[in-house]
């Protein structure tokens, strides 16, 4: 079994480990097609997906820096296989609960198939 089916299966696994962890039905939104740079205007509506789970956590005491990685931050898990439109990138948001997210950072492991974000409130 190569190295990319072990974390494949090892990222299933911490799913079903971190179960009171997760939130359902998350809307990943992606940025405004038709904003108007020159203008600033932005008009249409933005694409979004629903992702069924991810693990939605608080930061680490010693993670927290104040600056990069602020107290009220969060980090969100989310399955790459989850991501049916491109990719997650930081300029798209989360929708947790009626709550808006913005994405601050985002990494996506070696075998491409687990996403962690740095979250923040606006």
């Amino acid at each position: 079994m190569g190295l990319n089916k072990i974390f494949k299966s090892a990222v299933k696994t911490i799913f079903k480990t971190f179960s009171d962890f997760i939130i359902n039905d998350v809307v990943l939104i992606y940025p405004d097609p038709d904003y108007n740079p020159v203008s600033g205007e932005v008009g249409g509506t933005p694409t979004t997906l629903v992702i069924d789970e991810i693990i939605f956590v608080d930061y680490e005491k010693k993670e927290i820096d104040g600056d990069i990685i602020r107290s009220l931050d969060k980090k969100a898990l989310i399955q790459a296989v989850s991501i049916t439109i491109g990719t997650i990138d930081t300029d798209m948001k989360l929708e947790i609960d009626g709550d808006t997210w913005d994405i601050v950072d985002v990494t996506l492991d070696p075998s491409k198939s687990l996403y962690e974000t740095q979250s923040r409130r606006p």
